[in-house]
């Protein structure tokens, strides 16, 4: 009885790492659709494609938090002009020192503007 454990603990083993080495390769392979015949590409400058490569850093869009009687606001743009995005989070419950930290920071994207609230939003920090 034991050894049959064993032996289905190794299987899956073996077939873990099999599709974990298997499955970069696929998605590397057939994640990107073919080519169709007839299909016509967008023609680009090259005048805005050297503009684009050689466009500062400060042109990208930055995202802060702003904190209004409890409520969390997204800002894009500029953190004191910006323009609104996301409004409407009650953050009354999150640690004083998390509301501050939360307004100091700049953000690259609504993904990890995303991910900080979800941080912030768990048990742990909330105890």
């Amino acid at each position: 009885m034991q050894r049959s454990k064993v032996n289905r603990f190794v299987l899956i083993l073996i077939l873990g790492a099999g599709i974990g080495g298997v499955t970069p390769w696929l998605f590397q392979n057939f994640s990107q659709p073919n080519s169709i015949e007839g299909k016509q590409e967008l023609p680009i400058a090259q005048d805005s494609l050297t503009q684009t490569v050689n466009s500062p850093l400060s042109s990208q869009t930055y995202y802060y938090c702003k904190i209004d009687q409890g409520i969390l606001s997204v800002i894009e743009g500029n953190a004191q002009n910006g323009k609104r995005i996301i409004t409407g989070l009650n953050v009354l419950k999150w640690p004083p020192e998390m509301l501050t930290m939360a307004q100091q920071i700049e953000f690259h994207s609504l993904d990890e503007v995303q991910s900080f609230i979800d941080s912030m939003s768990e048990e742990l920090w909330l105890e």
